[in-house]
């Protein structure tokens, strides 16, 4: 049986991406790696939302913006420091790790690439290219 301290211990404080060997006796550590690398995962799709979400925030708020410098250039510090920081402490010294996070990163790219695309561009896409379907003929 699992201690909680033992399995808190092996979630949050010091993440292991190392694969268990079956038949040692040690069965339940290989859930809980596999329950880390879900929760790494996780953490990436997050950050990934908080990046390319907050990139969609502030490309609409540029035309209205006093000073879109600004504004661009801060919310360009602001959330590559956060994604930096949230990879860091993800990492905890494991390359693994990383691209776990990665994998959840792009995949939250490819989430809102989707999901947040203009509907004159998904027309085009639908109509294999012609984005003028309903326009009258010239």
């Amino acid at each position: 049986m699992i201690v909680r301290s033992e399995y808190k211990r092996l979630l949050f404080k010091q993440v292991s991406c190392r694969l268990i060997k079956p038949g040692t006796g040690q069965e339940w550590r290989a859930v809980a790696v596999a329950l880390s690398w879900l929760i790494i995962f996780a953490v990436g799709l997050g950050l990934g939302l908080f990046y390319f979400g907050g990139l969609w925030l502030t490309v609409r708020r540029l035309p209205v913006a006093r000073r879109p410098g600004l504004l661009a250039a801060g919310s360009f510090v602001v959330r590559t420091g956060g994604c930096l920081w949230g990879f860091y402490l993800v990492m905890a010294g494991q390359w693994e790790c990383i691209l776990a996070c990665l994998a959840g990163f792009v995949t939250a790219r490819l989430i809102l690439v989707r999901q947040l695309r203009p509907a004159c561009h998904t027309a085009a896409i639908g109509s294999g290219g012609r984005g003028d379907r309903d326009a009258p003929e010239s």
